[in-house]
């Protein structure tokens, strides 16, 4: 059973992630911002997939993939990043961080389905 990890300050998004997830066979963790995320993955580094927030107090998105990359055991972890901003210089810091992929909100579970069923084969 594939492992996804899903980070977002919003209970909401976490919730509803978590349920459509799950659902679809999926074991989900949450975490609420990028340093509880990095706690939680230094602790539990299996996971399959990372669904991180951009926008996050205390670590933001980018700052938890940037600990990620630096960390031996963590770095091959992919990550899709969830945000509303799409801006030509986000992606390009995204694509220096290897970010497996963009996905804009409001999001659609089938499409967010479709994107991490590929990276997870």
């Amino acid at each position: 059973m594939s492992k996804i990890l899903v980070v977002d300050d919003a209970d909401s998004i976490r919730t509803a992630l978590s349920r459509d997830l799950r659902a679809y066979g999926y074991q989900v963790s949450t975490a609420e911002n990028g340093l509880q995320a990095l706690n939680l993955l230094k602790q539990e580094p299996d996971f399959n997939l990372l669904l991180v927030d951009l926008n996050m107090p205390i670590m933001n998105g980018l700052e938890l993939v940037e600990a990620i990359r630096i960390d031996p055991i963590l770095s091959p972890l992919n990550v899709l990043i969830m945000s509303t901003e799409s801006s030509t210089a986000m992606r390009d810091r995204g694509r220096a961080l290897k970010i497996a992929g963009w996905v804009l909100k409001p999001l659609h579970v089938a499409g967010l389905l479709s994107v991490a069923e590929t990276l997870m084969e």
